[in-house]
């Protein structure tokens, strides 16, 4: 029981050498539930009562491809789990939900926030074989290197992007990334776990789009 992680301030804390090694479906099951029931209040509460509120969920099942590996505490089973558990309850077949297939950013679209020599980094240790960049942040225990790192981690950056977009261009009142949140990436570094900033990704794409002020708060 000492060797578990636990929660605290909203945050999974792994003790200290257990980190990549220990999983718990009990903690999976947790964390899906929770996303489930975020999923829940934005499309179930917006198509009851005089509410109609249009949902948007961006999702590909090529997005579970950003994937560290076995071992890894950030497994893409969260978001699988997830997407099959909203579909049994019947939330993506509500009439005010679409599911939407994102677009992989592109690297100009990635520049909003990360430098081009990161963006090339990331793309080589994409490659069968890449030797680690750590002065990138790339292949270390957080972020280890995995096959189309790039494609996979621009295919979750592009989904923020759509459904910034979507809010943004009034089709949708609502958009949901439920692969996305990757705050802790740099402009020019991985970190925890995360390869590319989405987030800051789609903020500063509705910056330069005519927003004036953007609140991104972290509900982890």
């Amino acid at each position: 029981p000492h060797c578990r992680p636990r929660f605290r301030g909203g945050h999974l804390c792994w003790p200290l050498g257990y980190r990549q090694r220990w999983e718990s479906s009990l903690v999976w099951r947790q964390r899906v539930e929770q996303v489930a029931w975020i999923l829940w209040w934005h499309c179930a509460r917006s198509s009851v009562g005089s509410m109609s509120e249009s949902v948007a969920i961006v999702w590909d099942d090529a997005m579970v491809a950003y994937d560290f590996g076995r071992g890894h505490p950030l497994s893409p089973i969260r978001v699988r789990l997830t997407m099959d558990l909203a579909d049994q309850l019947g939330l993506l077949a509500l009439d005010n939900v679409d599911v939407v297939q994102p677009a992989q950013a592109s690297p100009a679209e990635l520049g909003l926030v990360h430098s081009a020599e990161y963006i090339n980094a990331v793309t080589a240790c994409s490659e069968p074989g890449a030797e680690c960049q750590f002065e990138y942040g790339l292949g270390t225990d957080d972020n280890p290197l995995f096959a189309d790192m790039h494609k996979a981690s621009a295919l979750i950056a592009g989904a923020t992007l759509d459904a910034a977009r979507t809010v943004w261009s009034g089709e949708h009142d609502h958009a949901i990334n439920i692969a996305g949140g990757f705050h802790h990436a740099m402009a020019d570094s991985a970190s925890g776990f995360c390869v590319y900033n989405d987030l800051a990704l789609g903020i500063s794409w509705l910056l330069a789009n005519g927003a004036q002020r953007v609140v991104y708060i972290d509900v982890d």
